[in-house]
């Protein structure tokens, strides 16, 4: 849901609505907790920049990660969306920076929950089912290298019995957004990973962006990140339903749309140096915090009066 316009007492909102008999795993996002205990011990600061705005710092490939890091140098945690630090196999945020999607920093910052900071042990990964078995292969050899390089247990790795199709789009206010065919071949793979013991997951999926928006993008035109509203929906629908962090990588469709070989925007060489683009998302998994229930929240305190 996006705030697009305030006018006196009339607020407009964009919404995406999935048709579902999932109970959802938190609370609305229109409830709001106030906490009955606050405390300034540990210090804990939220850093957000939305995804799909074309922010001047934050709106590229992890180009937030010396600014969030320079905010993270002043607090005990740091609380950050993803696509402000993730840059497709480059990941250097700090190790106090909480690495958390949207949906889940709305509801801490509602009050809806808590989070608990912790490294993961084992993280899952869901792979749509690519129509080229390359590229398949070309993410399981970067999950392998991590386990290798890295000793990170990615278990399981669930590759959907379909294709998961996303046409990513801007609205009529000028936000990027997406459509999607066969989103159950992700809710069924979510399924799979909610039997197993990790509580983050991975998404990697294709998204399809026209090749005109595409190069005006690279080329630095003044429009929003044309991925980021589909991957935002994708990780949201995750967090609802299910009890994990999550984070969304693409998954490659052409070999041309690697990018190698051409100079680009500074802010954007780390998606072209990549041709898998889930290392760093993977690596921020690690510092998701573990989202809890307040048992003492309330949502009908007393308010005061004045005279």
């Amino acid at each position: 849901m996006i705030l697009t316009k305030v006018d006196g007492d009339t607020l407009t909102f964009e919404s995406s609505f999935i048709e579902t008999d999932r109970e959802p795993v938190w609370s609305s996002l229109l409830d709001i907790n106030l906490r009955q205990r606050v405390s300034a011990q540990p210090f804990v600061a939220v850093s957000i920049i939305p995804t799909g705005v074309r922010a001047e710092i934050g709106g590229f490939a992890g180009d937030a990660t010396p600014s969030t890091n320079l905010l993270a140098a002043a607090c005990d945690y740091l609380v950050t969306n993803p696509n402000a630090v993730t840059a497709s196999d480059i990941y250097l945020a700090q190790d106090n920076v909480l690495y958390l999607e949207g949906n889940l920093i709305c509801q801490l910052l509602l009050g809806n929950i808590g989070v608990i900071p912790q490294k993961r042990n084992t993280i899952a990964a869901i792979i749509e089912k690519p129509r080229d078995q390359r590229f398949l292969n070309n993410v399981l050899n970067a999950l392998n290298g991590l386990r290798a390089v890295g000793g990170i247990n990615i278990d399981p790795v669930v590759v959907t019995g379909g294709a998961v199709e996303t046409a990513c789009t801007y609205s009529p206010y000028g936000n990027a957004s997406a459509e999607f065919n066969g989103m159950e071949e992700l809710i069924k793979a979510l399924d799979v990973v909610e039997t197993s013991s990790a509580r983050a997951v991975a998404l990697i999926t294709t998204l399809h962006v026209d090749d005109q928006v595409r190069q005006a993008y690279y080329q630095g035109e003044s429009i929003p990140n044309p991925w980021g509203g589909a991957e935002a929906i994708m990780t949201h629908l995750t967090t609802n339903f299910y009890p994990f962090t999550a984070a969304h990588a693409p998954l490659l469709l052409e070999w041309e749309h690697t990018g190698f070989g051409k100079l680009v925007d500074p802010r954007d060489g780390a998606e072209l140096i990549s041709s898998a683009y889930v290392c760093s998302p993977l690596q921020g998994l690690i510092n998701s915090p573990r989202p809890v229930r307040f048992d003492t929240a309330s949502k009908n305190l007393d308010k005061p009066t004045h005279k």
